[in-house]
């Protein structure tokens, strides 16, 4: 099955992505975790990348495309969840054509929905573990010990530096110029389904699991 995530910064995409990964096996493909990889290599590349994601902004189209193709290229299941990609109508076109290359399709769209205001609380609470990158909240989604990722056992911990209110201002003017169109392109092609993300994580995830069920 191939799943993709949409959603503004903050509404749960990777906290649902890591259920996901934790409980049915999927292949959970974050650009964000991935370019991140590339950000702690101190690679020149992963330089240009931080200084980009640092302001704001969103990583040139053709850098994420080939982490994609790599990254799909090496999955060991074909269960396999976007989470951050696509990003824009040229990305999902590109995407949709990397996928048919290898006989793959996307077979569901989720988009979580929640109200700005809310965005802000998740965001500026989220910190994340330094060794495997996953993702948790100071006041919802803590380490089940405190101070010990749940993945991988690392006791390192960050808050990222794009999650300021002023950096979820740009990011999300970005989002609904580039991204939330992506809503009506999926919707056209009867692949999207719509989850309020605003209600506790155990409803979200009761409802993501009715999703992917149907499949």
């Amino acid at each position: 099955m191939i799943l993709v995530f949409l959603g503004p910064p903050g509404c749960g995409k990777g906290t649902q992505s890591q259920f996901l990964k934790d409980t049915h096996g999927f292949c959970h493909l974050s650009t964000g975790d991935l370019l991140r990889t590339e950000v702690h290599s101190q690679s020149q590349l992963g330089l240009q990348i931080a200084s980009t994601i640092n302001n704001g902004l969103f990583v040139n189209d053709q850098i994420i495309l080939d982490i994609i193709k790599k990254s799909l290229e090496q999955a060991e299941t074909r269960d396999v969840l976007f989470d951050g990609f696509p990003r824009s109508l040229v990305q999902a076109k590109a995407l949709d054509n990397v996928l048919d290359e290898q006989n793959l399709k996307i077979d569901c769209v989720v988009s979580f929905s929640i109200a700005e205001d809310a965005l802000v609380d998740r965001i500026t609470g989220r910190f994340n573990c330094v060794d495997c990158g996953r993702v948790y909240h100071e006041k919802n989604n803590k380490p089940q010990v405190e101070g010990i990722c749940d993945t991988c056992g690392g006791k390192r911990f960050v808050s990222r530096e794009d999650d300021s209110k002023e950096s979820l201002e740009k990011r999300l003017k970005i989002y609904y110029e580039s991204t939330y169109p992506l809503i009506n392109y999926y919707k056209e092609k009867g692949l999207l389904i719509e989850i309020d993300s605003s209600q506790n994580l155990d409803n979200v995830k009761s409802q993501i699991v009715s999703v992917i069920n149907r499949f």
